[in-house]
Order: C-alpha cells, then structure tokens, then sequence
C-alpha cells in the first residue's frame, strides 16, 4: 500500500534525499519492494521534480505535512499558470483537516483498536510522564526523530531524553489507517508541548505536527515503531 511511504516522506523536507541517492542496507525479501519504491521515488524526484514524484506515489489519501496535514494530492495539484512564465507555476490551496481523512470503515476492528491504542498512550502520557507511556507503549526498536537532534533508534535512548523533558504533551489526533493485514497502522495530527521555563513558570507551548506508525505485535498488541514530530511555525499575531 503507498500510503505510508508518502507519509513518511511528506512531514519534513529535511527528511528528503536531496543531492543524490543513498544506497540502503541490503533487503531481506519482506522488505525489498518497499525498498526499491523508496529509491524509485528518489530516483524520480532527482529525474524530474518533488511534485511529480510524489503524485507518482500519493494515495487518493495520501496526507503531506504543509506545514498542517492537508490531502497531498489536491495540494500538489496545479490550479492555474501564470501567463506571464514560461513554466506553469502551480498555486496550492491546503484544505482543513477534516476534509483529509477518510472515516474508518464501520465494524473495522483492526482501526478501532488502533485508535484506543492512540488513545491510552496520550492517556498515560498525561497521568504518568512521557517516559513511562513509551516504556509501556513503544518498541524496543522505536525510531525516535526530532528536530533536535539526530534520530534515535531505540527506545532505550528515547526514553533517556524524555526523562530528563519537563512539561507535558498533549496529541490531537487528526486521522488514522490501519493495513488490510491489520498489523501495520498510523495515526497523525498535532501535537502541543507545555513546557517549564525560567523560574518554575509555565514557557510558551510549542506546537507541532506529529506521526505515530504502530505495529501489531504477537504479545502486547499494538507498540510504537516510529514517532516523528515536527515543529510548526510560530503564529503570526494578529493585527
């Protein structure tokens, strides 16, 4: 299914292979297409342009990150040409949230499951600290990724820095999608960080947009395989 390699591509151009293609580690058979549809894309992108590959790729769906979550390909679909260029300059209207996602099927057991999963690590997050929800939600193998600093492989690492974070987080779920399979899902939206300023006072919560990939274990249901977030930028005040 394209619907999350888009995804994983689409929350931050600092995620993109830019300057040329990076061989991967060697695949095992479960993984080798989604291997070669990663350095397909590359490829494409590198060849062509950013738009075009990705409307080669983007589920009807498909959610890029602008810097809210909007349908990718409504919003890489050119709406008019400036007449006075040469080239078509394409003019983008991102779309709210709530027109994005696409409601989950009723009876879907494997999306409902999904959604509660969401649910009770925001939940534990809040009651008991953010390390704590990921020591009882997220894989061991979790790739942890902030704008902060390098990517984090393991929980282990993650759990370390979270540790030492003061203030809370709290996640808005804006969509989710689970796997025909029903092992493999995402949920994505926005995130905000209260966090502890100078003298014990409250600093000004920082916004974010966030992806959570889960991954239905054999014991323990659904854990954490990757958490990315992204910063957005500040609000403009209002005049």
């Amino acid at each position: 299914m394209p619907f999350i390699p888009a995804l994983l591509f689409a929350l931050s151009p600092n995620f993109l292979i830019q300057d040329r293609i990076i061989p991967p580690e060697p695949a095992n058979g479960s993984s080798a297409s989604l291997v070669a549809a990663e350095l397909a894309f590359a490829k494409q992108a590198d060849a062509e342009n950013i738009r075009a590959a990705f409307l080669a790729v983007l589920d009807e769906d498909g959610v890029l990150f602008r810097p809210g979550p909007v349908n990718g390909r409504a919003w890489l679909t050119p709406r008019k040409a400036d007449a006075a260029s040469p080239v078509e300059i394409p003019v983008f209207k991102p779309q709210p949230p709530a027109r994005m996602a696409k409601p989950a099927a009723a009876g879907s057991a494997s999306t409902e499951s999904l959604i509660l999963r969401e649910q009770g690590f925001a939940t534990a997050a809040a009651k008991q600290g953010l390390a704590t929800a990921y020591r009882q939600f997220a894989a061991v193998d979790l790739r942890f990724y902030r704008d902060s600093g390098f990517p984090l492989t393991n929980s282990k690492d993650a759990i370390h820095i979270l540790e030492s974070s003061k203030g809370a987080t709290t996640w808005t779920c804006v969509g989710s999608r689970v796997s025909k399979s029903g092992d493999l899902g995402y949920a994505y939206g926005y995130a905000e960080r209260a966090g502890i300023g100078p003298a014990a006072k409250p600093a000004s919560p920082g916004k974010s947009v966030f992806l959570h990939l889960w991954k239905r274990a054999h014991i323990g249901g659904w854990k954490l395989v990757l958490d990315i977030e992204s910063p957005l930028p500040p609000e403009k005040p209002r005049s």
